[in-house]
């Protein structure tokens, strides 16, 4: 397991200590910069070991709160111009319906996020005909679930939906399956090289490919990626676990059906 599993748990265990901290400054009307919040970076360090940093802030629209996004863990939400923090979902609540903003900001996160990913980073497994629908997973050579779906993907196809791997290995660099990533990223046939990989045959490391994994590892703990296959779809919207056939393909048609009907408006 990676820091990215457990980090959540982090934030929650230190978000007590951060809330009967006292206010260090006037309140303030703006959110103000990342640099602001490096109090927060200097608590996790403390108190855990635990190196992450606030990277971005912006107004969370609701409760004159902020919203911190870190390079790692959970979303955070401070008042301007205190030490406290909370963690968890905030919501708004209207006449007709409940909506879960914090997952809205999440999936706005991850579009802006799969904007950045290059062509050359991924393997992409394209239907012989029309491409409906386009979904990312994040896969690790010695996870038999991603073994599982992978077994799969020709069906995806066939319904006109475009798989793209990006990698994630579990255990980090000292993970089993970091030098066989490596290997199946740097090979002039990177599908058959993924094909010898769930098959348990050896796959050569290649240190020269070792960056597209780091940043990757980096990308996962920004989606806050919860264990592998990971499925993102082309609304932002994820799948933290492996499911039916039938699920992800509804899932991922929807969600470009979402995109399609937003570009339209």
């Amino acid at each position: 397991m990676t820091r990215t599993f457990s980090t959540k748990k982090i934030y929650v265990g230190l978000a007590a200590l951060l809330l009967s901290a006292v206010s260090y400054a006037q309140e303030t009307t703006g959110c103000g910069q990342p640099a602001d919040y490096s109090w927060i970076s200097e608590a996790l360090l403390k108190h855990s070991g635990q190196a992450s940093k606030i990277v971005s802030v912006k107004p969370a629209g609701a409760l004159g709160l902020c919203e911190l996004r870190s390079d790692s863990g959970p979303v955070l939400y401070s008042v301007p111009g205190t030490r406290k923090v909370m963690v968890g979902q905030l919501y708004s609540f209207t006449n007709s319906e409940i909506i879960d903003l914090t997952q809205l900001s999440n999936q706005e996160q991850t579009r802006a996020l799969l904007s950045e990913v290059k062509p050359e980073d991924y393997i992409a497994y394209t239907p012989s005909g029309p491409v409906t629908a386009t979904m990312y997973v994040l896969v690790d050579a010695d996870c038999q679930f991603c073994h599982k779906m992978h077994e799969q993907i020709s069906q995806l196809n066939q319904r006109g939906i475009e798989v793209r791997y990006l990698p994630f290995v579990r255990g980090g660099r000292k993970g089993a399956a970091w030098s066989t990533m490596s290997g199946v990223w740097c090979a002039k046939d990177r599908k058959q090289a993924m094909d010898l990989a769930y098959q348990s045959k050896s796959i050569p490391a290649a240190a020269e490919c070792e960056p597209i994994l780091e940043k990757y590892q980096t990308f996962g703990r920004k989606i806050m990626l919860q264990g592998t296959p990971f499925t993102v779809f082309a609304d932002g919207s994820t799948l933290a676990r492996y499911s039916p056939l039938s699920e992800i393909a509804e899932k991922a048609l929807a969600a470009a059906s979402e995109v399609n009907h937003a570009q339209a408006r």
